[in-house]
């Protein structure tokens, strides 16, 4: 199968009941060498975590309904830079890193609208700390 369930969230963090924003679990450590864990996908209408893509995965389906998708960085973030298919698509500086529109204070979600439809893709996920190192990983994806 190509995506996991969703995680279960830890203890801490910010709101949501100590599950964190949108339910994410707790907001990760600022500091340290970056790393880059799976891509979570936010339903945009549900608020909630719809599914989890491992980076070793196959490919991974985005169904219909609209998601937000979320890099799970943590450690001493620069940015976080999302590209399709070789293509850079969006920058962020900010926790959470995604791809789409959210907030840290849990605002209304905005779904990504750029996936390609009807092909495979890749989503590439590029992380780079405030010391200079990098984390990546790729995701296949397909939107139907």
């Amino acid at each position: 199968m190509p995506d996991v369930p969703p995680a279960p969230s830890g203890g801490g963090g910010g709101g949501g009941g100590g599950r964190g924003i949108y339910g994410l679990g707790p907001a990760p450590s600022r500091t340290g060498r970056v790393t880059l864990g799976n891509l979570v996908a936010l339903g945009a209408a549900t608020r909630r975590v719809e599914r989890v893509f491992s980076s070793t995965a196959g490919t991974g389906r985005l169904f219909r309904g609209g998601y937000v998708l979320v890099a799970t960085a943590a450690g001493a973030v620069a940015s976080v830079e999302f590209r399709v298919d070789g293509r850079r698509v969006k920058t962020e500086y900010a926790y959470p890193y995604t791809l789409g529109g959210a907030s840290a204070s849990e605002g209304p979600l905005s779904a990504w609208t750029g996936a390609p439809r009807g092909r495979d893709f890749t989503l590439q996920v590029l992380v780079r700390g405030k010391g200079g190192d990098v984390a990546e990983a790729s995701w296949r994806l397909r939107a139907v």
